[in-house]
This record gives C-alpha cells, sequence and structure tokens, in this order.
C-alpha cells in the first residue's frame, strides 16, 4: 500500500479527499472484520469455561435406542417360552400333556419379588403317590415348598427374586392345573386354568 502511495503521490496528492475517505473506510471496515471474528471465538471461549463438562455442544451423548422407560424397567415379564419349552405362566399354553416338559419362566424387576402357587389336580386313584407333576431340581433362581399332596387339591409354592427364573416342569395327572402368580406377595395379579392331558396313542 506504502509502495503505491509513493508512485502515485501526484494522483493523491491531485485528489485528497476521495483518497481519505477510502482510506477511513477500509480501516473502519478491518476494524468491524476483525471484531466480529474475534468476539465469536471470545464467546466460544467463554461458554466452554462457564461449561466445562458440556463437550458435546448442547447435544445429549445417550442413545435414544438404548433408553429404558422405568416403568417398563420394573415391570415383570412372562415369556411365551423357556429353556425347557412352552411357559406355563405365559398366555396360551392349554392344554397340557401329561409327561410333557414346559418352561415355568419370569424375568423379575430389582428389588422385586415373585411368588406362584401350584395346585391341583387330585389323586384318582389311590395306589397314585408320584404327584401331581414334577420338575428338574437344577432350576434357576426358583426356591420352592415342600409338596402338600390332598385327595382333592395339592399345591406347592414357589418364589424367585430379581432375575429370571426358569424351570423344568412336567405335570403328571389328568385334570385341572391351577397357577397363581403374587407380584410382591400381594393379591394374586392371574390365576390360569390349565387341562391336564394323556398324550395321543
Amino acid at each position: 500500500m506504502l509502495e503505491w502511495l509513493a508512485k502515485n503521490s501526484l494522483l493523491v496528492t491531485a485528489n485528497p479527499w476521495p483518497f481519505f475517505i477510502f482510506f477511513v473506510l477500509s480501516v473502519l471496515g478491518s476494524a468491524a472484520f476483525f471484531r466480529w471474528f474475534y468476539a465469536e471465538r471470545i464467546a466460544l471461549l467463554k461458554d466452554r469455561i462457564d461449561h466445562p463438562k458440556d463437550t458435546t455442544g448442547g447435544k445429549s451423548e445417550v442413545d435414544p435406542a438404548k433408553v429404558v422407560d422405568e416403568p417398563l424397567r420394573r415391570r415383570f415379564e412372562y415369556p411365551a417360552s423357556g429353556l425347557y419349552g412352552m411357559n406355563i405362566l405365559g398366555l396360551g399354553v392349554n392344554p397340557l400333556v401329561v409327561g410333557q416338559y414346559y418352561s415355568m419362566r419370569a424375568v423379575i424387576p430389582p428389588g422385586r419379588t415373585l411368588q406362584v402357587q401350584l395346585s391341583g389336580p387330585g389323586v384318582i386313584d389311590l395306589t397314585d403317590s408320584g404327584g401331581a407333576w414334577g420338575f428338574s431340581t437344577s432350576t434357576r433362581n426358583w426356591a420352592h415348598q415342600p409338596y402338600v399332596e390332598s385327595t382333592s387339591t395339592p399345591e406347592q409354592w414357589f418364589q424367585a427374586v430379581a432375575g429370571e427364573a426358569d424351570l423344568m416342569f412336567f405335570p403328571r395327572r389328568q385334570g385341572e392345573l391351577i397357577v397363581r402368580a403374587f407380584e410382591d406377595g400381594a393379591d394374586p395379579v392371574f390365576e390360569r386354568r390349565m387341562r391336564v392331558i394323556q398324550a395321543a396313542r
């Protein structure tokens, strides 16, 4: 710029006001540009200092697909099937077949418990001493009370704590099997009545 002014000094001295106005406008324009340029970066740095943990530009780092609604997370689940077959705590398992394997499966939320009561069918033949049902002693998260035989309605209680519970169940007698589920020891949340039949020959 200075070199250009030295070479064109006569032109500048002959027209001082236009060049003076041009010079002032150039200085003001440059000052405005640099003020805007640096003001934006100063504001950004100030915001980072005031909010040191916010490094995402205001965007959430939580994947919405992985967010589980709290009420859903604390809900009991009774899947349709389990490791050993159809789930007697689920829906649509009717009738049952004597000697066939089924699952008794549930998913219990944290901090909660589930109790299940099995009852019926009673003794038909006095020579029958095998019980109305059986289950594998290798259970998953199930504790059980002793089986109580009765000529009318035998019963047995099972309890599970938080987590997934499953066991292998098999009916031994024809008749009606009643399954009641108690969440946290309250009144039964459901009762399922299932017919038990002999396998077709």
